[in-house]
């Protein structure tokens, strides 16, 4: 019997689901911005706040108004958004070559120091969808606030493949938890 491949597509509706996420509505820009920028081989996805729909699901600082790991779940909707923005751009996410950088900001109490805990929220979903083209470098910040007080916002990076296959850039070590 033949191997059925899992699309990368269908790998972020399934994270999706298991989240409770909503990535069919509400995905527009909350402002005067593109969603998606372009240039070149490059994908820049502006902030994508944890929302479901119009819904912010993760509001206030993590260590104050919220745990640590509803500041991962926060981090994995941030995540999850931002791909559902690629998917809606490029028609398919199976058109990513590699992601390349993640930014995360947390909106925390000053004494909080447990960002990068809170940003592998995000690293674990480009794992699971991307796999080892997932990998990618991180920058995880606290910051006082963000916008509509999200708990979490995250940028996203990627390279978008000219054509054939996407390169397996292989363990990069960031994915050994």
């Amino acid at each position: 019997m033949p191997v059925i491949k899992e699309t990368r597509d269908a790998r972020l509706d399934k994270v999706a689901l298991d989240q409770g996420v909503d990535i069919l509505n509400g995905m527009q820009a909350a402002g005067f911005y593109e969603p998606v920028r372009e240039h070149a081989q490059s994908l820049y996805v502006s902030g994508q706040i944890p929302r479901s729909g119009k819904e912010v699901l993760f509001i206030g600082r993590v260590g104050e108004d919220l745990t640590f790991e509803e500041g991962y779940q926060a981090a994995s909707v941030c995540a999850i958004r931002a791909l559902a923005v690629l998917r809606h751009h490029l028609g398919t996410l199976d058109m990513i070559d590699q992601a390349i950088r993640l930014s995360v900001y947390i909106q925390t109490t000053s004494s909080f120091a447990d960002h990068t805990s809170v940003a592998d929220g995000a690293s674990a979903v480009l794992k699971d969808v991307l796999g080892i083209n997932g990998a990618h470098s991180r920058t995880a910040i606290g910051v006082a606030s963000l916008p509509r007080n999200a708990a979490v916002e995250a940028e996203l990076q990627v390279i978008k493949k000219i054509s054939g296959e996407a390169r397996a850039y292989g363990d990069l070590g960031i994915f050994r938890r």
